[in-house]
């Protein structure tokens, strides 16, 4: 199983995304490997607590933190932070999973262009949209996900919105949960049923509730 986290606009929380599913994976005793392919290393830094000594590959507790691509192949499960670059989906032809945050009019423009580069190099593969940094209470968010949902594609049935636990978290480098106070917010709450449902091997349809 190889799930990527992509938009080839940045910005729309990849990384948050994927060091949460990481952080989850720890937990849970969970044996996966994350894969950062953006040259940042921001997943890296965030799932090391800023530890990060430029080593390729890591790991901590049952995970498997690498800059590694070769990683991949000695994984049962993986999930790749992609960089906001076009050539992406080309680049990965064995995802079986795309998820593609979206945040905002322009990811939303991206997403289209990530559904017609799937379709055409990675046939098979599933998509899954999340409505991320998105708050569906407010007039905006809904008509944000309105726009989401146009699209016409699987969307994760959970939005999670946009909330300071999660810089928090990033500064910290922990998962949002473990910030003080942090699981009182539905954010931290979203994002940990997130983390979750990748880690099942996103087997729940992903069907939005408003």
């Amino acid at each position: 199983m190889v799930i990527a986290v992509y938009n080839n606009k940045g910005g729309v929380g990849k990384t948050s995304l994927v060091a949460h599913v990481g952080f989850r994976a720890m937990e849970l005793q969970k044996e996966i490997t994350v894969f950062d392919a953006d040259l940042q290393s921001n997943a890296v830094e965030w799932l090391t607590n800023g530890q990060w000594d430029n080593s390729t590959t890591l790991t901590r507790g049952s995970v498997t933190i690498t800059t590694d691509q070769d990683e991949l192949e000695q994984s049962d499960f993986s999930i790749i932070d992609c960089p906001p670059a076009f050539e992406v989906v080309k680049n990965f032809p064995n995802v079986n999973i795309w998820i593609v945050p979206v945040s905002g009019r322009f990811s939303v423009a991206g997403a289209i262009n990530v559904v017609e580069q799937v379709k055409t190099y990675s046939q098979n593969s599933r998509i899954v949209l999340v409505a991320n940094m998105v708050d569906a209470r407010t007039n905006f968010g809904k008509k944000e996900l309105e726009e989401i949902n146009k699209l016409d594609v699987e969307l994760f049935k959970y939005p999670i919105a946009r909330h300071d636990v999660i810089g928090k978290a990033e500064m910290q480098c922990v998962s949002a949960w473990h910030i003080p106070y942090g699981i009182r917010s539905n954010t931290a709450v979203n994002l940990r049923i997130f983390s979750d449902w990748v880690i099942s091997g996103c087997n729940a349809k992903g069907v939005y509730h408003g």
